[in-house]
This record gives structure tokens, C-alpha cells and sequence, in this order.
């Protein structure tokens, strides 16, 4: 979610990003005993994850004023380190089996 963030701040729940993420939470292979039709990150839970990065972006006058410590840690690791961040991402995509690059992102060299 910091890698959203860090992307393109605070969002709204009907923002296609944040749906996007929502449904790459929910194919990770890291809840095996739920149903398919359980949500792991709603929109809803996805945007105050959101406000939560915005409450300890230094150059964000807002957000929620109730991160965890998780979000504290992930935080302070990687806001400050985007090709740290970027490895831990595509890692989390390879390993939940999911697209190196996700709908909409360019190709690069294509």
C-alpha cells in the first residue's frame, strides 16, 4: 500500500487503483483457509491505509491520526527508499504469482 501511496497519495475508495489493489491483496496465498469471496482489504480499508502513509508523510498536511506500529516500520524502511520498496513489491507480486507489472503501467522498451 506505501508503494500506492508513494505513487499517488490519498485516494478514494472508487478510484480503479485502489480496486486494483484490493484485488491483488486478495490473491495472495497468505489466508489459504478463507473463501474465495472474502475481501482480505476492502476498498474502504484500503483508503485508510492510505490516510494512515498520508498522517506520516512529512510533506502531507493530513491523513489519520492512528497509524499502527507496522505502519510506522514500513514507513520509516522504505518511504525514504523507493528501490527498496520496488524489490519488495515485485517480490510480494512474484510470490503470490501475480503480473510483474499491473494493468495501465508501461512496458518500458515496448
Amino acid at each position: 500500500m506505501l508503494d500506492l501511496y508513494l505513487r499517488a497519495g490519498s485516494l478514494s475508495k472508487s478510484d480503479p487503483r485502489v480496486e486494483e489493489l484490493c484485488r491483488i491483496l486478495d490473491a495472495l496465498p497468505i489466508h489459504p483457509t478463507r473463501s474465495v469471496s472474502d475481501r482480505i482489504r476492502s476498498a474502504d480499508t484500503v483508503v485508510l491505509k492510505l490516510k494512515n502513509f498520508a498522517w506520516l508523510d512529512p510533506d502531507e498536511n493530513g491523513g489519520l491520526q492512528n497509524a499502527a506500529k507496522g505502519d510506522i516500520d514500513v514507513w520509516n524502511r522504505y518511504a525514504s527508499d523507493r528501490d527498496a520498496l520496488d524489490t519488495a513489491v515485485a517480490a510480494i507480486k512474484k510470490d503470490g504469482r501475480l503480473p510483474a507489472r499491473l494493468p495501465g503501467e508501461s512496458r518500458g522498451s515496448d
